[in-house]
């Protein structure tokens, strides 16, 4: 799910970039450094939106060690943070005999659906690299670059940089969207 979230971050800079344009400089190198990035449990920073505390820029501290400049940066940014429970449409990325990965568009984002969390009617074909199963429509295959409805059972903040979930297709409404090579994506 997407928020707009007002957060705060810690910008370095160093003593070549004193001058007329700190104040834009700042923003660059915060727009650089977390964009795209994990902010603690909040979720995924997707976009920086607007910052706040103007007058603070120009009120840096000085690291005595490295000659470096501390600005602390309150902002506002559009933030992604996956849910329990949530329903995705996820593309699949990977394929392998005990589940599939997938992604949400995020770099950052991996979700990993086991084969217990399939219906069981589903088969891994080794030699296609894909999940299959019969149904009464036909022959539903999950496979590299499918899209798939899934819902999020578990969400893990490994580390500062990416966000993993276990993910299920066992239900209703659940499954597969779209076949692999599929140009309506």
């Amino acid at each position: 799910m997407y928020f707009i979230k007002r957060l705060q971050y810690e910008v370095l800079m160093h003593p070549e970039n004193f001058g007329a344009e700190l104040r834009q400089r700042i923003h660059k190198r915060l727009c650089e450094d977390v964009e795209g990035t994990v902010h603690g449990t909040t979720g995924i920073v997707v976009a920086v939106l607007r910052f706040y505390d103007e007058q603070d820029c120009e009120r840096g501290l000085i690291e005595y060690e490295t000659g470096h400049a501390s600005f602390i940066v309150n902002y506002e940014a559009i933030v992604f943070r996956p849910f329990k429970s949530q329903v995705l449409d996820a593309k699949v990325t990977l394929t392998h005999e005990h589940g599939f990965n997938a992604t949400v568009g995020l770099s950052n984002l991996s979700i990993f659906v086991s084969k217990h969390n399939m219906p069981r009617e589903f088969a891994y074909r080794a030699e296609a690299e894909m999940w299959s199963m019969e149904d009464e429509d036909g022959a539903v295959e999950v496979a590299v670059d499918c899209v798939v409805r899934l819902r999020v059972v578990n969400v893990t903040f490994a580390s500062k940089t990416e966000v993993t979930c276990i993910g299920t297709i066992d239900g209703d409404f659940l499954g597969v969207l779209e076949e692999a090579g599929s140009d309506d994506i």
